[in-house]
């Protein structure tokens, strides 16, 4: 557990750089918690997200729809491409797991970057 309130500090100053530093300035907070939960398992389904991260399925849904590679008309500026919809291994055909795309891996990778980088220089 972090004690200090500099090891607190540097944490926190690391995510700010790091998000700061990737062009996601279109990016609302509760957008922001989802691709970053999808960056962190790899992996989820939809249902998974709405628990974890304690939201509704239509926002999930709808935030989903945002990030993702699939056309969506209700945004005018289109998708961001960073997250693709695949079958999982349940039963349920409408299930589908959340996955990142090329393109959301390198910005994984960018955040984990910047963010170690940060750490090892203060």
């Amino acid at each position: 557990m972090i004690n200090s309130h500099k090891q607190k500090n540097t944490i926190l100053k690391g995510i700010q750089n790091s998000i700061k530093s990737v062009d996601i300035k279109n990016l609302t907070i509760t957008q922001l918690s989802v691709l970053l939960f999808i960056m962190r398992r790899k992996e989820v389904t939809q249902g998974q997200i709405c628990k974890a991260l304690e939201m509704s399925r239509p926002t999930v849904c709808r935030i989903a729809q945002f990030l993702s590679d699939q056309p969506y008309s209700l945004h005018k500026k289109g998708n961001l491409g960073l997250i693709t919809f695949k079958n999982g291994l349940s039963t349920d055909r409408r299930v589908k797991d959340l996955v990142l795309t090329n393109k959301g891996q390198t910005l994984a990778d960018r955040f984990v970057y910047l963010f170690s980088d940060h750490l090892e220089t203060s």
